[in-house]
């Protein structure tokens, strides 16, 4: 009934819609015009599809022949289609349930032929000098050039950088700059799918301390920023 508030408005009673849903049963026995059947299993208690999910072939046969569907050839052809319908969509949830609930997995890139870069600096002027850079360095070259067999920069032939334990600011950035290239043949392909750069020094929250790094000079008190090297090794 309606109500009257202080104002003598009228209020019209809240009204509640609940919409009607129909199982995936119903859903089939109606596409295959067996709605009559749907209401007769529903007054013998056996509309519920989770009735029919574990029947086997045999047990759905035996139903159909029972007096109590009175279904003729043609019902008893469409209902078991229909029971086989409702196990194939039953599956197909299953299957999608399982694959929900698996993690999201990130996708792996392979790397197959990198490009490595060592720099090892053991020789300081103003800071202590760090005695197993070299053993470091060999173990890289090992590790990387051995292992996983990839190219690592600087080779034996090199002279300049070969086993080089004093750098100096710019050295480690002309050293970068000059050997990131090496990740592109004459024609500006990549040859290479990683470029690795792996350096043995003293450092702090900035960067890395060169050789010739000294806190009492304005110029020669810069550190190499990572984020710099990292600007610099895409050609």
């Amino acid at each position: 009934h309606n109500s009257v508030n202080a104002t003598n408005e009228v209020v019209q009673p809240t009204q509640t819609i609940v919409a009607a849903t129909t199982s995936n049963f119903e859903n089939i026995l109606t596409a295959k015009g067996l709605v009559h059947l749907y209401e007769k299993l529903k007054k013998i208690g056996l509309a519920d599809e989770d009735n029919f999910i574990h029947m086997k072939d045999k047990e759905v046969t035996e139903l159909c022949d029972t007096q109590v569907l009175e279904l003729n050839v043609i019902d008893k052809i469409k209902f078991k289609s229909a029971i086989r319908e409702l196990w194939r969509l039953r599956d197909e949830e299953k299957t999608t349930d399982h694959e929900q609930s698996k993690p999201v997995q990130q996708q792996l890139h392979i790397i197959k032929n990198a490009l490595v870069l060592l720099i090892g600096i053991s020789k300081y002027e103003n800071k202590s000098d760090i005695n197993g850079v070299y053993r470091d360095m060999e173990n890289y070259r090992k590790l990387w050039q051995s292992k996983y067999n990839y190219r690592v920069l600087p080779e034996k032939e090199d002279q300049k950088w070969f086993n080089k334990e004093w750098w100096s600011f710019d050295d480690i950035e002309e050293f970068v700059e000059k050997k990131r290239w090496e990740l592109l043949d004459i024609d500006k392909n990549l040859v290479h799918d990683a470029l690795i750069v792996m350096i043995s020094a003293h450092g702090n929250s900035r960067g890395i301390v060169p050789s010739d790094w000294d806190k009492k000079d304005k110029v020669k008190s810069a550190v190499v920023n990572i984020c710099g090297l990292h600007g610099m090794v895409c050609p």
